[in-house]
């Protein structure tokens, strides 16, 4: 008992250490990235209205998270107060990979679950992608409630539950066309695995999970096929310069298989033409090519603490890979079993779900990558909102690998945490020269 308190008393000074982290980034981030998200809220603001695909620079996203922000700014005419919604989503993201991550049985022992844990307090590019003022906000904390629900439903099948979660799928298409990955994939997961609970209702329980779904989140894709003939429009189909300027060469074989790892020692940035994997690798662990204002970092001999990143994050990577293969084969097993699941086969069952949520968002990068070419979609802050699945897939490879040699726990576990440590010390440093700056001008 008393070790369980001590782990829950750690768990919750690790959430006070990620709040007081998202506050202390709140202030010095500069409120927009590269994608103006903030032209989507004033054309909203100016005309009364959501506006067409075309019409600015980001208005092909789904307008949910506009609705929000618009009339906060037509309220304040500050970037800065808007942004508050966005720490408002990060503050709320946290505590809910807190509640899955603690306080579910889907990370193991206490121990795995506070490091995993320290993953999500101290990763550089959920704070920062968590406070811009960028519809990314909101859609990580959807894709977060989502996993949560997947797990509720799991643990207990009932109709609120399914009508909940098709809620939240409903506002996360109404946010972002990242659910379009997630929402046929929960559609096919109520169905198969919710016959082995009711054959009967399975079915239409996940006919009506996508009925709801669909029309809650299909207001974007209708008005698409109003004005251009097709559900789906995006920037890559401006015809702007820096379309073809980015694709150029992305077709040959480097682009694919390319990866140099003696980039991540001498210039870990991503300046030129990087192969898609050294790409998503680079801006999953370390904000390589910054969006704002927090690049001080990048300059010698600060970048040294993201070339010691990049190089200790290489064991978590190989053991997330490994862990989305196992579990992927072992939830194929189970997906089609007949009897009721047992508690620990829920378990099992949900991490198989949470992996085929991450590699299905993956997998909707890597098409629409193939079809434009445009190196900047393989970017790992779209694995966001699903890295609940990412963190089950490394649980997963962590817990083969101990199986397979026991004897190496203890040095993962340790190496686990250096990693976390470099990653809080990477997203410190940007702060302070941030904060030396503005103090001396």
């Amino acid at each position: 008992m008393r070790r369980r308190d001590a782990a829950r008393s750690t768990a919750g000074g690790l959430f006070v250490v990620g709040l007081l982290l998202r506050v202390a980034t709140w202030p010095l981030l500069g409120p927009s990235n590269r994608d103006f998200h903030l032209g989507v809220i004033l054309r909203m603001v100016a005309t009364g209205r959501i506006p067409i695909s075309n019409e600015t620079d980001q208005s092909y996203h789904p307008p949910l998270y506009y609705l929000i922000t618009a009339p906060i700014f037509a309220l304040t005419h500050r970037p800065r107060v808007v942004q508050l919604f966005s720490l408002a989503c990060a503050i709320a993201t946290l505590y809910v990979l807190y509640r899955i991550i603690v306080f579910t049985p889907l990370f193991g022992r206490m121990r795995d679950r506070l490091i995993l844990f320290a993953f999500v307090v101290v990763h550089p590019q959920l704070i920062a992608y968590g406070l811009y003022l960028s519809n990314d906000t909101l859609t990580i904390l959807l894709g977060a409630l989502v996993a949560w629900q997947l797990w509720r439903w799991l643990a207990d099948s009932s109709p609120s539950n399914v009508r909940t979660l098709a809620i939240l799928c409903g506002l996360g298409l109404l946010t972002k066309a990242t659910f379009l990955a997630i929402v046929p994939i929960v559609a096919v997961l109520l169905g198969l695995i919710g016959r082995r609970f009711d054959r009967a209702t399975a079915t239409r329980r996940a006919v009506e999970f996508a009925a709801v779904a669909i029309t809650i989140g299909s207001y974007k894709f209708i008005e698409n096929y109003m004005h251009f003939g097709t559900p789906f429009v995006t920037n890559l189909d401006s015809g702007l310069g820096w379309v073809a300027d980015q694709a150029q060469g992305r077709t040959l074989p480097w682009a694919y298989i390319g990866f140099d790892p003696r980039r991540w020692l001498s210039f870990p940035l991503m300046e030129g033409r990087r192969p898609y994997l050294e790409q998503m690798y680079e801006s999953f662990w370390y904000e390589a090519g910054p969006m704002s204002n927090l690049q001080e970092a990048r300059r010698w001999p600060y970048h040294l603490t993201g070339s010691a990143l990049l190089v200790a994050a290489i064991v978590p990577t190989v053991l997330m890979v490994w862990g989305m293969v196992v579990g992927l084969a072992a939830f194929g097993r189970q997906l089609f079993a007949s009897a009721v699941p047992h508690a620990r086969e829920r378990v099992q069952l949900a991490r198989g779900s949470l992996i085929a949520l991450w590699v299905g968002v993956l997998m909707l990068l890597v098409i629409q990558e193939a079809r434009s070419h445009v190196w900047s979609i393989m970017h790992a802050r779209l694995m966001l909102p699903v890295l609940v699945g990412g963190l089950v897939a490394l649980r997963v490879g962590w817990d083969a690998l101990r199986r397979l040699a026991p004897g190496t726990d203890r040095l993962v576990a340790a190496w686990l945490v250096m990693v976390c440590a470099l990653m809080l010390v990477q997203h410190a440093t940007d702060l302070a020269l941030v904060l030396a700056q503005r103090v001396t001008h």
